[in-house]
């Protein structure tokens, strides 16, 4: 289990808007302009409570992660070509915690993807994944590990990869919308061998409010979610047999600066529960685990781990 602990918050949950529309209105939606590079910094919280085979780990492991989006290309049918840089990925546990092995950052910075997105802003394509993958598991012609590259394409998918893409592009309704006016938003959320969640988000536009003194819009939403187990007999490294997972209080807080049409900051807190029954190398494990998160995001023009 402790080799899958990195992911952990690895998702990055976040929406950007335009600048205002109409009266008493706002458009939300993303603007592109070709040569743009801003940077997305998260900050995850994870505070974990399990008992694996009868056995109790508690932690508490924070992690920071930094990306680097450059704008390549803005076609004229609306859709536009990003580059995805990895700038770097830390992690911080407390006294006796155990947190991920920090090589993993380390091999993980400097990692490039090319994502394009529709006019919709949805994923279409993410290119350079066999390349990520190949550096992640140590897969070279010399001596390669196919172990290795089995586990990072479950725990790593390039679905979860487009996921975690969509989720910063296309939650926003690609409409006009009036203070206290409502939408839904539906995605679905990849977690490896362990299965999948169907995530329900019910959003707010709230209306204008400040920053640090500078104007934003602001929106709210609450979540729900189904898990389906994985199907079976798919050949995974970690086979599930019996699952149930729930999350509970999902709910967020974004501010938008609505002239450049980027997020300001945002914060989210989840909480998951849950039973697994599994198997790991040929080992049977049942976990209970429980977990609170909480998931800051800004978005820069500078890189905030520059010196």
């Amino acid at each position: 289990m402790r080799q899958c602990g990195w992911l952990s918050g690895v998702i990055v949950l976040c929406v950007l808007v335009a600048p205002a529309h109409g009266q008493g209105q706002a458009l939300l939606e993303w603007k592109f302009r070709e040569g743009d590079t801003f940077f997305v910094e998260t900050v995850s919280t994870l505070k974990q409570n399990m008992e694996v085979s009868k056995r109790k780990i508690n932690q508490v492991v924070e992690q920071t992660a930094v990306l680097a989006f450059t704008v390549k290309k803005v076609n004229s049918d609306g859709s536009v070509v990003l580059e995805q840089k990895i700038q770097g990925m830390r992690f911080k546990s407390g006294v006796g915690d155990v947190a991920p092995d920090d090589r993993f950052g380390e091999k993980l910075q400097g990692s490039t993807l090319i994502v394009t997105l529709n006019a919709k802003r949805e994923v279409t394509e993410i290119a350079g994944y066999e390349e990520l993958v190949k550096k992640l598991s140590g897969d070279d012609a010399v001596q390669p590990n196919p172990a290795q590259r089995k586990l990072v394409e479950e725990v790593l998918s390039k679905e979860m990869l487009k996921k975690t893409a969509s989720e910063i592009f296309t939650l926003s309704p690609g409409k006009a919308v009036a203070k206290g006016e409502k939408w839904d938003k539906v995605l679905g959320v990849p977690l490896g061998p362990l299965g999948h969640l169907m995530v329900r988000s019910n959003f707010t536009y709230e209306g204008k409010d400040t920053v640090d003194g500078k104007p934003a819009e602001k929106l709210t939403f609450t979540a729900t979610s189904i898990y389906e187990s994985p199907k079976a007999g798919v050949g995974s490294t970690l086979e599930v047999s019996k699952a149930s997972l729930n999350t509970e209080d999902y709910k967020g807080t974004l501010f938008f600066d609505a002239v450049a049409g980027r997020l300001v900051q945002s914060e989210v807190k989840l909480r998951l529960k849950g039973s697994l029954t599994m198997s790991f190398q040929g080992s049977a494990i049942d976990a209970l685990i429980e977990q609170d998160q909480t998931i800051k995001t800004r978005v820069l023009d500078k890189n905030p781990l520059a010196k």
